[in-house]
C-alpha cells in the first residue's frame, strides 16, 4: 500500500512544487490515503531530529551545512514545514518509490509539539532539544 500511496503522492507533489506550494498538502494527502505510510520509508543511516522553542531552524539549517560541505546528500525540510505533514512531505520528496531515502543523510526539524507524534513512526539516532519555553509544554 505504500508503493501505491506514493505513486498517487509523488505526481501530486510535483505539481504543486511547479506552482510554489506544496510543503505538507502531500504529508496530509499521504496520511489521509494510509496512516501507516511512515512505515514503509528506510530513512537514511544518520538521522537527526531538531526541536526547541526557538532555535531549531538555525541549527538544523547549520547542521545541514556542514553535511552538505562534507559531501553528503542531505534531507532537510528547509523551507520550515516543521509539522507530521511536513517531515512527512519531505521524506516523499527524498526517496523513491519504493520508500528508500536517496540520501545519506535525515535532518528534520519537527515542531515541539509535534515531537511525540512524530517519533510514533520515526526513530532518529540523535535528537537535539535547543530549549523549550514553558508554554509550549502542554
Amino acid at each position: 500500500m505504500g508503493y501505491i500511496t506514493l505513486l498517487i503522492v509523488k505526481p501530486i507533489q510535483k505539481l504543486l512544487k511547479m506552482r510554489g506550494r506544496g510543503t505538507s498538502i502531500p504529508g496530509a494527502i499521504a496520511l489521509k490515503l494510509n496512516k501507516n505510510i511512515f512505515k514503509h520509508f528506510k530513512l537514511p543511516d544518520i538521522t537527526i531530529c531538531v526541536t526547541g522553542t526557538t532555535g531549531k531552524t538555525s541549527i538544523s539549517g547549520t547542521l545541514a551545512s556542514i553535511y552538505k560541505q562534507s559531501g553528503y546528500k542531505v534531507i532537510h525540510n528547509v523551507k520550515g514545514s516543521n509539522l507530521l505533514e511536513g517531515a512527512l512531505s519531505v521524506l516523499i520528496d527524498n526517496s523513491k518509490l519504493n520508500g528508500k531515502s536517496k540520501n545519506d543523510v535525515a535532518i528534520i526539524e519537527i515542531d515541539e509539539r509535534y515531537v511525540k507524534k512524530l517519533f510514533k513512526h520515526i526513530h532518529p539516532n540523535y535528537f537535539i532539544i535547543s530549549n523549550l519555553s514553558r508554554d509550549q509544554l502542554a
